[in-house]
């Protein structure tokens, strides 16, 4: 299993946890609080969303299915957008932010710790997470990269500037000129607007303060020489300039392909070692396997399962309407009413299903307009228990 799979196998342990019912609150309303896909390492996982209507997320982790979790800030100021504490209006850009990490990126569920029952930790929200990848669990010595503490703590972000935040997220680089493994994906959020970067970094330093030092990484999670080279937004699809649809459908591509997770998961991975991380001449074609055991799946979840070919051609999307897609961004249902498989967090209990309606629908718009690539891959059903 490759590297990015690791990562997102571990992701979709906590959704799976999350199926049974979190102990988090929940809310509804237009900046959401839920969590999904993004970036372990020693930058904040964070990332952008549109710059229309500030409140945007991006379209997707991995796979056609649900089971993702309900996260939210747990006490962080800004909690669901509206209010802060007291009933006092929130920082426009404090709540814009809170959306962004919070729906559009996996920020809460890679830099969270977990109770022992796979609930997350709102006592430590955003602190980080010790050996949340472990590619060798038989050598204490290799194999573990920890999510870091993205709070407002001296082990955290307290004493880092602005720039170097986001220098982390967009560029790849430590305040020490270290550079961050590129599982953590800021070669794709590198190209979020500079405001909706800001507007992050405004919400994390709401975040409450957790002490708590996370260990260096181990090998194969030790620093690169050099960053992995940010996406090129021209190899990236674009929606035709003619289309009735087209300002809907840029603002879908950028949620998809720049804020949000959906080109990452969904674009096969290139060999390692390859500056590149995705290859992009087969852009949201799918095909990354995840197996079910190391997603932590029941026996009747088929042994792999693979990220959904998201393009026109028939072996994608070509049958699906824009809203049988927003329907399994918000609900987690197919067309044919069947529950999709993780680690895709949508649906009532995943961070997708905290979308805005125009969000989504912006996402759908984009993909329909996708150019067909033919990539025939299993769809996940799952057998009766």
């Amino acid at each position: 299993m490759r590297l990015h799979a690791v990562l997102c196998s571990m992701v979709a342990l906590g959704l799976m946890s999350a199926c049974g019912g979190d102990d988090a609150p929940s809310d509804s309303s237009t900046n959401g609080t839920t969590s999904t896909g993004g970036g372990a390492g020693e930058g904040q996982g964070g990332t952008g969303g549109s710059s229309t209507g500030g409140t945007t997320s991006s379209g997707g982790s991995a796979g056609e299915g649900t089971g993702g979790t309900t996260s939210t800030t747990g006490g962080a100021a800004g909690m669901s957008g509206g209010a802060g504490e007291g009933g006092a209006p929130v920082d426009p850009e404090v709540a814009r932010g809170e959306y962004l990490v919070n729906v559009v990126s996996v920020c809460t569920d890679c830099h969270t710790p977990r109770k022992a029952d796979g609930s997350p930790d709102f006592d430590k929200f955003l602190a980080g997470v010790e050996c949340f990848i472990d590619a060798d669990p038989t050598d204490d010595e290799v194999g573990c990269l920890s999510s870091r503490n993205l709070t407002n703590d001296v082990t955290g972000l307290k004493n880092r500037s602005d720039e170097e935040i986001k220098d982390m997220f967009l560029t790849g680089v430590r305040p020490d000129g270290e550079v961050l493994h590129p599982i953590m994906p800021y070669w794709s959020y590198g190209n979020m607007t500079e405001d909706d970067a800001d507007a992050i970094v405004a919400f994390l330093r709401t975040v409450p303060g957790v002490e708590h030092e996370l260990p260096p990484n181990q090998a194969p999670f030790l620093p690169p020489d050099e960053p992995a080279v940010r996406v090129d937004l021209d190899e990236v699809p674009a929606p035709p300039s003619d289309s009735a649809r087209y300002e809907s459908a840029m603002r879908g591509r950028y949620l998809a392909a720049q804020a949000g997770v959906c080109l990452e998961c969904h674009t096969p991975e290139t060999e390692p070692g390859t500056p590149e991380p995705r290859d992009l001449s087969l852009a949201f074609s799918g095909g990354n396997m995840f197996s079910r055991d190391a997603l932590g799946l029941p026996p009747n979840f088929p042994e792999e399962i693979y990220t959904r070919n998201l393009t026109s051609h028939s072996t994608g999307l070509a049958d699906w309407t824009r809203e049988d897609i927003v329907r399994l961004l918000k609900e987690g249902l197919t067309p044919t009413d069947k529950p999709a498989c993780p680690p895709m967090p949508a649906g009532p209990m995943g961070a997708f299903g905290r979308l805005t309606d125009d969000d989504a629908l912006d996402i759908a718009t984009y993909l329909k307009t996708l150019p067909p690539i033919a990539n025939d891959l299993p769809i996940c059903e799952i057998a009766a228990p």
